[in-house]
């Protein structure tokens, strides 16, 4: 979701991973498996595409995603209902 957040925002869209620790997002910068593990769970919504080329890497423990921000689309409505409050409060950024 922060991806996506900062996708939307057009502000250089990489996510720096030591502001995701900052945030409380994740907890250990160190492991990337959670990057692997996403474009596993993206798949299926990427028609085709590389989950490897979606959810870029900068080589510098920088990502984003790689495509248009037309192209990513959510229902707010239920978004600002989520049980998770940091999605809530990333709605509100």
């Amino acid at each position: 979701m922060r991806f996506a957040v900062e996708l939307k925002k057009g502000k250089g869209v990489w996510v720096f991973v030591s502001d995701l620790v900052t945030g409380k997002y994740i907890n250990d910068q160190e492991h990337r498996q959670r990057y692997s593990n996403l474009r596993t769970a993206l798949k299926g919504s990427l028609i085709g595409k590389d989950g490897q080329k979606f959810i870029e890497s900068d080589g510098s423990r920088n990502y984003r995603l790689s495509t248009h921000p037309d192209f990513v689309t959510y229902d707010l409505k239920k978004l600002k209902t989520h049980p998770d409050s940091q999605i809530t409060a990333l709605i509100k950024t």
